[in-house]
């Protein structure tokens, strides 16, 4: 995948890398070859891992065409709420806000 560079303007090939930041705290990123820019992907700690796995094993019983109502919707409300710290997590990561209370609960 191509993208272009928003500091320099030119044309290169995607490629993400992963550093750890110390703290249980990881960061993908891409930079620019030409310039050196760096793009921030994401960030993640255990507490973000943690979530998704839930989110991962919540879509797969949801996969299921053995369910019934009720705990389909119990499902969709638990995947519902898992999303939703899921972002909160994220967005407190990238403001750099990850104190020790977000790593392992």
């Amino acid at each position: 995948m191509y993208v272009v560079c928003d500091e320099c303007n030119k044309k290169f090939e995607l490629e993400h890398k992963t550093e750890y930041l110390g703290a249980m705290i990881t960061e993908t990123y891409f930079k620019c070859p030409h310039c050196e820019t760096k793009y921030i992907v994401r960030l993640d700690n255990n507490l973000t891992r943690k979530l998704e796995k839930k989110i991962k094993s919540l879509k797969l019983a949801l996969s299921s065409n053995k369910l019934t109502y009720g705990f389909r919707s119990t499902l969709d409300k638990a995947l519902d709420e898992n999303i939703k710290l899921h972002k909160k997590a994220m967005q407190l990561l990238m403001k750099g806000e990850y104190l020790w209370r977000y790593q392992t609960k």
